[in-house]
C-alpha cells in the first residue's frame, strides 16, 4: 500500500481522542486522506466498468444483459468507517447541534448516522411524525358533551 512501517501503530501511551490522533499526526491523516481519495476512485472506476459489462448481453450465454440501467446516471456513495481518525460521539453532536438549528435536515442526519438509506430514513420519519401528539388548536378547545 505504500505506508511506512509504523505508519498506524500504537504507542501505548493512554487513550486518546480521535481529534488528538489527528492533531498529533497530520502527516499519518493527510497520507491515509490522500489514499481513500484513490481508493475511491478506483472503487467508482470498478462499479462502472462492471455495469457497462453487465449491459452487453453478448457476454453472456443468454445474449440477455444483467443491467439495463444507464451508467452516467449511477451515483455511488462510498462511506469509509474512519475508525480512530473521527470521533463518531463528537461528530453525532455536532451534526445533532446542526439539525435543532435548521441547517441539517433530518434525514441526512439519520442517514449518516445511522447507516438508513434514503427510502428506510423517510419512513422512519414518517413514522416519528405519526407519533406525535396532536397539538392543533381543536385539541385545546372545550368539546361540548351536552351536559
Amino acid at each position: 500500500m505504500g505506508f511506512s512501517s509504523g505508519t498506524f501503530s500504537y504507542d501505548g501511551q493512554g487513550v486518546k481522542t480521535a481529534t488528538e490522533v489527528v492533531s498529533e499526526n497530520s502527516t499519518t491523516y493527510q497520507t491515509r486522506s490522500s489514499y481513500l481519495t484513490q481508493v475511491e476512485l478506483f472503487l467508482n472506476q470498478l462499479v462502472n466498468a462492471i455495469l457497462e459489462v453487465a449491459s452487453v448481453g453478448q457476454f453472456f450465454s443468454d445474449g440477455k444483459p444483467r443491467w439495463t440501467g444507464n451508467v452516467a446516471d449511477v451515483e455511488l456513495s462510498i462511506h469509509f468507517d474512519d475508525g480512530v481518525f473521527i470521533d463518531k460521539d463528537k461528530q453525532r453532536a455536532d451534526e445533532m447541534q446542526l439539525v435543532a438549528a435548521g441547517i441539517m435536515p433530518k434525514l441526512e442526519y439519520l442517514k449518516r448516522n445511522f447507516g438508513l438509506s434514503e427510502e428506510d430514513a423517510q419512513k422512519w420519519l414518517a413514522q416519528v411524525t405519526n407519533e406525535q401528539p396532536d397539538y392543533s388548536a381543536n385539541v385545546f378547545q372545550e368539546q361540548d358533551t351536552g351536559v
